[in-house]
């Protein structure tokens, strides 16, 4: 059986993603400290409004990259035993490393308790959420196999579109939805909803989704891409003006001006609609970035990709370093300017410690990723 080609700007599109959540981790601490001024925060806004996309993106990829490869003969033992090795066993080990940090050795039954919720370290919630996709992939391959059979046509279209109408409703209500399995408490299930909903995987349902249409379709994919690029660049950059907007006028307060970026919730029904446009738009810049292959640029992003997953699990201890060198170097600077250079001492040295594990026996264990050839060539596979 031929293997389907590679997807070129799957790489890429994960290097943006990367760096996007390494921007948004950046500002978040930035936006504390004291000598942010209104400029700074002005401009922490703009990026961070931008840097938006990361976790709808790296959802989108997944649903893409499992339908694009689906085949008849999915083998569900295989499928978690891969995902275990080259996601859980790498997110357990550095959420010891994170919560050893923290808390010391003590307490094995709070560390089993912090695996289980991705508390180990702020950014390891996306690792538990993206996972119960992968659980219940069975399910979700049944479900979305069967409507790609019966709805061809215009008709899958419609379909996707009402799917998008109904998270947009279901972002709406994600408030009542929790005060409701509040006062019908389910083990588990109640907690999924209200104390961990940042993590549930529900609520990033359609991003997935999306991704799922477009590995089915992919050449259509490639072409809604290209010829409606004005309508989704159009929406994109309307509602992040938008965001921008409402982000610095909440920063005047009853108790003078305070930075924070609680408008730009990731669970909320219009920024729902612009997860969905930067999806299109980031992919429309990653397809961008492959048409010149021999562009800085684009190797740039595609090494980075390369190794996102092993970077991402790595970035909240790599921060922690450029903050130190921020303290000793870059007080003289701005707040904007300190943050983008810890942000890039924070991504570059991230990616290259996962280089470096993933060329050492059992490097796989720490990053995910084992690289035996030093001319990888670049995995289509998550």
């Amino acid at each position: 059986m031929n293997r389907k080609p590679k997807i070129i700007e799957i790489q890429s599109l994960r290097g943006l993603a990367f760096l996007a959540v390494v921007m948004q981790h950046a500002v978040a601490h930035y936006a504390a400290v004291p000598e942010m001024q209104l400029e700074d925060g002005v401009m922490m806004a703009i990026l961070l409004v931008l840097a938006k996309f990361a976790v709808p993106v790296f959802v989108f990829i997944t649903g893409l990259v499992l339908f694009y490869n689906d085949k008849d003969d999915f083998n569900y033992g295989d499928f978690i035993k891969k995902r275990f090795s080259d996601i859980i066993l790498p997110y357990l080990i550095w959420s010891a490393i994170y919560y050893v940090s923290t808390y010391g050795w003590n307490d094995l039954w709070r560390f089993l308790q912090m695996g289980f919720t991705g508390k180990a370290s702020y950014h390891l919630w996306y690792v538990v959420m993206v996972m119960q996709f992968y659980l219940l992939f069975p399910l979700w391959r049944i479900a979305i196999r069967w409507l790609h059979a019966k709805l061809t046509g215009w008709r899958g279209v419609a379909a996707l579109m009402l799917a998008g109408v109904l998270y947009i409703v279901l972002m709406g209500h994600v408030s009542d939805i929790g005060q409701w399995t509040k006062l019908h408490p389910i083990p588990v299930i109640t907690d999924l909803f209200n104390k961990y909903a940042d993590r549930n995987a529900l609520y990033y349902y359609f991003y997935f989704v999306m991704g799922a249409a477009a590995g089915l379709h992919f050449e259509q994919w490639k072409r809604i891409i290209e010829r409606y690029k004005f309508i989704y660049w159009t929406v994109f950059i309307g509602l992040s003006g938008y965001y921008v907007y409402i982000s610095v006028g909440a920063f005047q307060t009853s108790q003078g001006i305070k930075f924070n970026f609680y408008q730009v919730f990731l669970l909320r029904p219009l920024m729902a609609v612009l997860l969905m446009s930067s999806i299109l738009a980031v992919y429309h810049l990653a397809i961008i970035c492959t048409r010149q292959s021999t562009a800085h640029i684009n190797r740039l992003l595609t090494w980075i990709g390369m190794y996102s997953y092993g970077a991402y699990l790595a970035h909240a201890a790599t921060l922690r370093l450029g903050y130190i060198v921020d303290r000793y170097l870059l007080l003289e600077l701005s707040v904007t300017a300190r943050m983008l250079i810890v942000m890039g001492i924070a991504a570059g040295t991230s990616v290259l410690l996962t280089v470096i594990l993933s060329r050492i026996p059992y490097g796989k264990w720490i990053v995910g990723i084992q690289v035996r050839n030093p001319k990888l060539k670049q995995r289509v596979e998550v």
